[in-house]
């Protein structure tokens, strides 16, 4: 056993349970270091598997059905396969130990780790935080991955004692966490995943992981703080809580980012549009004040143009301007992105795979931001009933059978100098393989 608690690699039987990019990282990485693998997946032949491996450079990995108990060291879940699964807990039932690809990482990494949750604007605030540790420190200290798209593992061997991670770790991912980063922050806590998990008192338990053997700092957001306050094993150095409107140690005031009753930073300076945005940039300096000083903080808010799929203009046609906010996969993201186009004739493409979210309160306030609505997907039926069902509601609503349609239909029905936007308030797994894919398909569409 390392010094990490983990065992040797080299040699170890490694159970494979799910392909996607985290565990075909994982598994690269588990070869590297000697391991022996197995790999199952119920959703894919043995055919694609073997194309799968082929295709990663992968030799030497044993293909198993799914449901085949077999005598393992190590049972590697993908996130979105849940922890008490019967095949996983057959496996654990044999003796084998039950980990992940990020939890892994979190094991063997060097460095400091600083990790990021929450129910809406971790890629944002993960990015800003990554920015604005690049600007302080340079380019070969810093690391993101995770979530957000780069399977932390691959990030393992690059990294020395002096290196800084930021983590984008999901509900999914934290389920089985035993580690803590040493700084973490907790954007907000809001009803989402209820497909996955149980109840949302399982889902905020799955997010309070992160803070489970914390030691150095906790960012949170002032009303997200008490759902966690009791999963504290114990309280860290330094508890940071931000708010809007509130006086706390992180907190707009007049205009300005206060940390610990000094200005940081003039709001006006950011150039992405949106109280969330504000709220993203309070979190990643509570996450990076002890590295980076306000000349950094002010030379990414002068830079950063978002990250792609949130508030991404597209183009303008006909004088009509098209946003991809295809990201957004629950009611408040989406009315975050509505807030911040205020005031503008809106056109809002929405719809997608059924999350078992609660549409009510984004049915009695959206009416009021946008003119036309246009519903698409699994959940459209739902999404309309909730519009419907609104005391006010009084606009038009369209319906049609995929985002082809919808983008065509928008540029029939909205008038020049409009905005269209793609925030779909849901997930897209009912016609995409994820979020890219359909805000790619939006742009292409509109271009």
């Amino acid at each position: 056993m390392n010094n990490n608690g983990f065992l040797d690699l080299s040699g170890a039987r490694c159970r494979i349970m799910g392909l996607g990019r985290s565990n075909e990282a994982l598994m690269k990485y588990l070869i590297g270091k000697g391991a022996e693998i197995c790999v199952s997946d119920k959703r894919k032949s043995e055919n694609e598997i073997r194309n799968v491996l082929q295709n990663l450079g992968i030799q030497n990995a044993e293909i198993i059905p799914y449901n085949e108990i077999s005598i393992s060291d190590y049972v590697f879940r993908t996130p979105v396969i849940r922890c008490d699964a019967p095949e996983i807990t057959a496996l654990t039932s044999k003796g084998a130990v039950l980990s992940s690809e990020a939890e892994l990482f979190f094991k063997i990494a060097k460095g400091k780790m600083l990790g990021i949750t929450g129910s809406d604007g971790k890629t944002t605030t993960t990015t800003l935080t990554f920015e604005i540790l690049k600007e302080a420190l340079g380019n070969e200290r810093v690391y993101v991955g995770g979530n957000i798209g780069i399977p932390l593992i691959s990030l393992a061997d690059k990294l020395s004692d002096d290196s800084i991670t930021v983590c984008e770790l999901s509900s999914f991912q934290l389920m089985t966490f035993n580690s803590s980063p040493m700084r973490t922050a907790i954007t907000n806590i809001t009803e989402n995943h209820l497909d996955y998990h149980r109840d949302m008192d399982e889902y905020v338990s799955s997010k309070s992981r992160i803070v489970g053997n914390l030691t150095e700092s906790l960012v949170i957001s002032e009303k997200a703080y008490p759902f966690i306050e009791n999963k504290l094993v114990k309280k860290p150095d330094e508890i940071i809580k931000t708010s809007f409107g509130s006086e706390t140690d992180l907190c707009v005031n007049n205009g300005r980012i206060s940390l610990f009753g000094e200005d940081v930073l003039n709001v006006h300076e950011i150039k992405v549009a949106g109280k969330h945005n504000v709220e993203n940039y309070m979190t990643a300096i509570g996450l990076t004040y002890h590295e980076a000083d306000k000349s950094n903080f002010l030379s990414v808010a002068r830079s950063f143009r978002g990250v792609k799929h949130r508030n991404e203009l597209v183009g303008v046609v006909n004088g009509v301007r098209y946003y991809n906010c295809s990201i957004d996969s629950t009611p408040s993201r989406t009315l975050a992105t509505l807030y911040s186009h205020e005031g503008e004739d809106i056109t809002l493409i929405l719809g997608g795979y059924d999350k078992n979210l609660d549409f009510t309160e984004f049915s009695s306030v959206a009416p009021r931001l946008v003119n036309r609505f246009i519903l698409l997907g699994h959940n459209k039926n739902k999404i309309e009933a909730a519009l419907k069902n609104s005391s006010s509601f009084n606009k038009l609503i369209y319906t049609v059978a995929d985002l082809k349609s919808a983008v065509e239909l928008s540029a029939e029905i909205s008038n020049c100098g409009s905005t269209v936007i793609l925030s779909p308030a849901s997930a897209s797994f009912d016609m995409f393989k994820d979020f890219e894919q359909r805000g790619e398909l939006f742009k292409n569409i509109v271009n």
